[in-house]
């Protein structure tokens, strides 16, 4: 026979239906008990008291956490409208009260912007004096913070 030839094969042969109904109800029941070994082992319900555990930790940290960011936020929120607010008051109430020019609005702007870089540099300039003994005058590159601000007196 050569390979140009087609080979004459037999149709493979059925297995009776029995015989399949068998086997398969063998590998069923091999399965079935395999699972019921797996779930009734002492290491199963070790492992899923555990894992019931470890998961509610971890949901109580993630809502702990989710809170916290929640009341943070609304915090800030609040912090930075409180704020908003009562600047917005103070400026109303100083504007209502002095009447003040533009150029004296501009110059009193400037002195907010500049207040906390001046408070900065007098801490840093009296720290290094007392810890080093350096005198380094920082305070005079910037002008002298308005004492309007720096008052402690209150607006009514």
């Amino acid at each position: 026979m050569t390979s140009l030839q087609t080979q004459t094969s037999q149709p493979p042969t059925l297995q009776p239906l029995q015989d399949a109904w068998q086997r398969w109800w063998t590998t069923l029941s091999c399965q079935t008990n395999e699972l019921w070994q797996t779930v009734t082992s002492r290491d199963t319900s070790k492992i899923y008291k555990e894992a019931v555990w470890k998961t509610w930790q971890i949901f109580t940290q993630l809502a702990r956490l989710l809170l916290l960011l929640l009341l943070s936020i609304v915090g800030g929120f609040l912090f930075v409208w409180l704020l908003g607010f009562h600047t917005g008051r103070g400026f109303r109430i100083w504007l209502e009260a002095d009447n003040p020019t533009p150029m004296t609005i501009l110059k009193k702007f400037v002195a907010v912007l500049l207040l906390p870089f001046q408070l900065v540099t007098i801490w840093v300039d009296r720290t290094l004096k007392q810890a080093f003994g350096w005198d380094l005058k920082l305070t005079q590159l910037l002008p002298e913070p308005d004492p309007e601000l720096l008052s402690q007196k209150k607006n009514p």
